[in-house]
């Protein structure tokens, strides 16, 4: 079994013993290891997976410790920027470390997703699964029974979308859609062989972003919460056997444009 003790020696940033802020968490260097440390030993055996490949876009599992400190220093600078995370916003629900987000529970079970654009790693997101020990965010919120009335579990394998974020100097809709189309071939992968469709949940900001993923077939369920940094989130509904109609439309739309071949498709890959 491996140990990562190279890597929990080298985690990010162990040297700087004081993070603290005020009025916030300080996360010390001993504390940041200790969750780092965590959720490696959880990621024993990673998968070295492509999902999505074209001229441009690489998107792909997480396969060593650098990936998964890529995807919590993306986390970290979005987020902030957003101001979803401490110390940037102190009331905040997400903390930070030293430029890399902390990691929660539902990491340590999560597949963790990288967006590349010509080999640089500029976007990244968690998907959580449903037979996990820590279960679902969404079945904490919304409830198991409400979860089990949108999506049945005798016909959907349900997982958890979350953390999905991409560096603002690349934020476009041809990088958002290699990233859907990414997770889409995961799941469509995940669901196979067991005798049910796989069926995504996660949280939108209401108005634009619902109607974006609304155009590769997820489904509002008009169940929208407060946020601690202010905002709400609406829960949102993605069965991938209503996904491929909608995302060849509009992926036809957005290669036209683009001047892409259709043959880079996402859905193309399946």
């Amino acid at each position: 079994m491996l140990t990562y003790a190279k890597e929990i020696a080298e985690c990010p940033d162990v040297s700087a013993e004081n993070a603290s802020f005020p009025g916030v968490h300080g996360w010390s260097a001993t504390e940041f290891r200790e969750r780092f440390s965590r959720l490696l030993m959880n990621h024993a055996q990673f998968t070295d997976s492509v999902l999505l490949t074209n001229r441009a876009y690489v998107v792909r599992t997480a396969r060593d410790f650098s990936d998964i400190s890529a995807a919590l220093k993306i986390r970290a600078s979005v987020y902030g920027a957003m101001g979803y995370i401490r110390p940037f916003n102190p009331n905040a629900a997400l903390d930070s470390y030293n430029g890399f987000e902390v990691p929660d529970e539902y990491d340590c079970t999560s597949t963790f997703i990288l967006l590349e654009r010509r080999g640089v790693t500029i976007g990244t997101a968690r998907i959580i699964p449903d037979n996990s020990e820590v279960g679902l965010p969404a079945a904490r919120i919304y409830g198991a029974s409400t979860l089990e009335s949108l999506l049945p579990a005798a016909r959907y394998s349900r997982a958890e979308l979350s953390r999905l974020c991409i560096l603002e100097e690349f934020r476009n809709t041809f990088a958002m859609f290699n990233m859907v189309g990414g997770m889409y071939a995961f799941g469509v992968g995940s669901a196979e062989g067991k005798g049910t469709t796989c069926a995504f949940l996660f949280e939108s900001i209401p108005g634009r972003m619902v109607e974006l993923y609304s155009k590769v077939g997820a489904k509002a369920t008009g169940m929208v919460q407060p946020h601690a940094v202010g905002s709400s989130a609406e829960l949102m509904v993605w069965p991938l056997d209503r996904a491929v109609t909608h995302y060849v439309e509009k992926w036809g739309e957005l290669t036209r444009s683009q001047n892409i071949s259709q043959r880079e498709s996402p859905l193309a890959l399946r």
